[in-house]
């Protein structure tokens, strides 16, 4: 397969993950999801991941787009069930708005891109954003802009590479997740072929501990109604 060819998949995969680690209203967005996924699971990475996007398919047509916002609230909103940070500052130094920030707050500078502050309420090194931006440079890549197809590397090198397993370990041991549990499962097959992409080894270290918080369990509060959050700007894949 071509570069052009690999890349243009590298585009597609990360903006779904993108889009499934962001809150969604837009109904076309779920849309754009369901057919993102079905063309992937005909085309899978390898057998694990094919596994996992049949799942996920299957979890689709059975359900609502409303059943995928549910899981996704529970999962990364509510104070009701087990904590997931974020921020890759948080999976390096235990705490947000760490140097892990100001490193793709850097990245960002160096880009074309820029986050809309009246749209995108979280910081840089969100998750979700850096995902979004990895997609973004990719697309540019795709354009032969050799700036970003260096910022690209550097992101992942500097920053995915570094934190994405223990944000992976997380969601997919979440007690609530499904439909997450397999994407879980799609993005560390995912992150693995990155690597190698990259000519990249996995980190070989321990998760940070948890300085801020006590046990899931002592840290369980009533239920809350919480503000929704818009990331419309970077929910599109």
């Amino acid at each position: 397969m071509a570069n052009n060819e690999i890349n243009k998949a590298r585009v597609v995969y990360y903006g779904l993950f993108a889009s499934l680690f962001t809150f969604f209203e837009n109904t076309n967005n779920y849309e754009s999801i369901k057919n993102t996924l079905k063309v992937l699971g005909e085309n899978p990475l390898d057998k694990h991941s094919k596994k996992a996007l049949d799942n996920m398919n299957s979890f689709l047509e059975k359900k609502s787009a409303n059943n995928l916002k549910d899981e996704m609230n529970i999962i990364f909103y509510s104070l009701t069930s087990s904590y997931i940070p974020v921020s890759a500052s948080y999976y390096d130094e235990a705490r947000d708005d760490g140097k892990k920030k100001l490193e793709m707050l850097d990245f960002v500078l160096k880009s074309k891109f820029r986050r809309d502050e009246n749209i995108y309420k979280e910081s840089e090194d969100n998750i979700a954003f850096i995902l979004s931006f990895m997609s973004k440079l990719i697309n540019e890549e795709l354009q032969e802009d050799k700036n970003s197809q260096e910022i690209a590397k550097d992101v992942f090198k500097d920053i995915l590479n570094e934190v994405i397993d223990s944000f992976i370990n997380r969601v997919y041991a979440h007690e609530n997740a499904e439909f997450y549990k397999d994407l879980a499962l799609v993005l560390k097959v995912f992150m693995e072929f990155e690597r190698h992409f990259y000519s990249l080894k996995a980190p070989i270290k321990e998760d940070v501990q948890d300085i801020k918080r006590l046990s899931e369990k002592d840290q369980k509060k009533p239920a809350e109604k919480r503000v929704k959050k818009n990331f419309e700007e970077f929910a599109s894949i």
